[in-house]
Order: C-alpha cells, then sequence, then structure tokens
C-alpha cells in the first residue's frame, strides 16, 4: 500500500486532497492511503500567531517529527505558511521522507503566466507569514519579473475565517477591505492578477472577483496554484508506480476541530471526493500526534 501524507495548517488543504484522489481514482489494481495531517498546533494559536521564525519553525519540526511515525512514502505540504517553515528547516534537519512544497510549483505557475501576458500586474495574497517572507516576491524577480509588476498584500485571519463558511459576512467583510486597501496601491486601470497563495483562499473566488471587479475597471484574473503541486514530476512519477483505485483516507489532528465546520466541509466534498468525506467525518484526533516544544505554548 502506498502512504502518501498530505499535511496542513487547518482545512485549506483539503481541496488539494480532493483534486489528488480525483487524479489517482481508476489507476491500476493497487491500494493507497491518503492521510490528512492537521498541523494546526494549538486551538488557540496557529503558525501566524506565534512569536517569530524560530518557534514556527519549532513547531513544524515538532509536526514532521509527528509525521514519521506514518512512514509516509512521500509528503505534500499543501500550505504555503508551512511550505515556507519547511524551506527554512530542510537546510539544516530535512524530514526523514521525500517531500514536495507548494512554493516552487506555484512560482512557476506564477511566472509562466506573467511572461505570457507582460500587460498583467500581479497581487501576491497570502498570510502575515507568507507575505513577510517576500518568498514569492523573491522567486518570480528570479524568474525575470520586473518588480513594478508584482505587489503583495496580508489578508490576516481569512484562512480562519474561511473554515466557519466560504461567504460568511466576516469572509466578506476581509476580502472587501483586502480589495479596498489593493484599491489604494494600484492603478485600477491595468489589468490585474491575484496570486492566492494560501491553500484556503481558492474557496471563496467568487468574492474575490465581486469586490475586486466593484474597485477595478474589469474583474480581475485569479491564480488559484492549488493544482500546481499535484503536477510535479517527482508526484506523477509516484503515482504511477502506486496505481491505486483502492482508496483509503484518513484525517487526524491534534485536537478535534469544530463538528460544524467538519460536517460543512464533509458535505462540501462527498460529490467530489466521498473518500475524504469520509474520513473528516471519522476524524481521529490525539494530542500525540506530535509534541509542542516547551516553553511556546
Amino acid at each position: 500500500m502506498k502512504t502518501i501524507l498530505l499535511c496542513d495548517s487547518g482545512l485549506g488543504g483539503l481541496d488539494i486532497a480532493a483534486r489528488l484522489l480525483g487524479q489517482i481514482r481508476g489507476r491500476g489494481d493497487g491500494a493507497f492511503r491518503l492521510i490528512y495531517f492537521n498541523a494546526w498546533p494549538h486551538p488557540q494559536r496557529g503558525y501566524n500567531q506565534l512569536k517569530n521564525d524560530q518557534e514556527r519553525s519549532q513547531v513544524f519540526a515538532a509536526a514532521l517529527g509527528g509525521m514519521a511515525h506514518f512512514q509516509p512514502d512521500f509528503c505534500l505540504i499543501a500550505c504555503n505558511t508551512l511550505s515556507i517553515v519547511y524551506r527554512r528547516i530542510a537546510t539544516t534537519k530535512p524530514a526523514p521522507f521525500p517531500v514536495i512544497e507548494m512554493v516552487r510549483p506555484a512560482s512557476e505557475f506564477f511566472a509562466e503566466t506573467m511572461l505570457h501576458q507582460p500587460e498583467l500586474r500581479l497581487l501576491i495574497l497570502g498570510t502575515d507569514t507568507t507575505i513577510r517572507s517576500g518568498m514569492y516576491t523573491a522567486q518570480l524577480l528570479q524568474a525575470g519579473i520586473p518588480p513594478e509588476r508584482l505587489a503583495s498584500l496580508a489578508c490576516p485571519g481569512l484562512a480562519t475565517v474561511l473554515e466557519d463558511g466560504f461567504d460568511c459576512p466576516a469572509v466578506r467583510q476581509k476580502i472587501a477591505a483586502a480589495a479596498e486597501q489593493a484599491r489604494t496601491m494600484l492603478s485600477t486601470d491595468t489589468p490585474l492578477a491575484l496570486a492566492l497563495c494560501c491553500t484556503h483562499f481558492g474557496y471563496a473566488e467568487n468574492l474575490w472577483k465581486k469586490e475586486f471587479a466593484a474597485r477595478f475597471r474589469q474583474e480581475p484574473q485569479l491564480l488559484n496554484p492549488n493544482a500546481s503541486i499535484l503536477s510535479q514530476p517527482e508526484l506523477q512519477s509516484r503515482l504511477q508506480q502506486a496505481g491505486n483505485p483502492k482508496i483509503k483516507a484518513e484525517f487526524f489532528s491534534r485536537f478535534p476541530m469544530p463538528q460544524t465546520k467538519m460536517q460543512f466541509f464533509a458535505e462540501y466534498f462527498k460529490g467530489s471526493a466521498p473518500e475524504l468525506s469520509e474520513a473528516l467525518l471519522h476524524a481521529r484526533c490525539d494530542e500525540a500526534l506530535f509534541t509542542l516544544p516547551e516553553g511556546i505554548f
């Protein structure tokens, strides 16, 4: 049985998990295990609420230790924030299993789009950690995109409220605020693309279009990189080796997620990824999933 572990800090990566299940469904006669590992460390504090990069690295290193117990054939970090954190860890203490993270494939996707559409201005949207890192801007500059075509904007708290509903008042308020702030930063005449550098953000595609179209002369082009991680050759070669129509999906978390959230997402993915829907309804929660470093929480 091939084991793929997909991790995120919350439920945004479920979108990638569903896409992955759709990609491998019907590929031969083997068996395939998908583990969704929610690396959110504490009910009251996520990675973006930690004090500094050192704390984020320490906590995610602990989470990687918990992932190792599952002995995955490889891991997909289906989270922009954790991908950036992992890039810092990997230089000194890489995971003991193959890892595919978001930054490289997402950056390649953005760069290709910008190179083919030279009239576009790109607004990079993400969590505080993602935007502060400047990682995507640096990658795009390296790819030859001029700095004047790039801008970035943090959307604090948006990922969290998206888990309460994709069109709830809090989501509408935060996306409207982001669009208004963008209007003060950018020319409203230039064609605009939005880089959704948080796996949660794609759940609200309609709101991004609506709120930005109301403030700019045309509807923005949305660049959701969630599928880009699945096109990587190292993943595709492993899926070819796996060849698995029999799929077992499981969801693990350190603490129970609110039942209303789990039921909402289970219903949302019921048609497109029934295995994932079942896993959400039978989530397994255990504080021993990984041990938090002392002195941080």
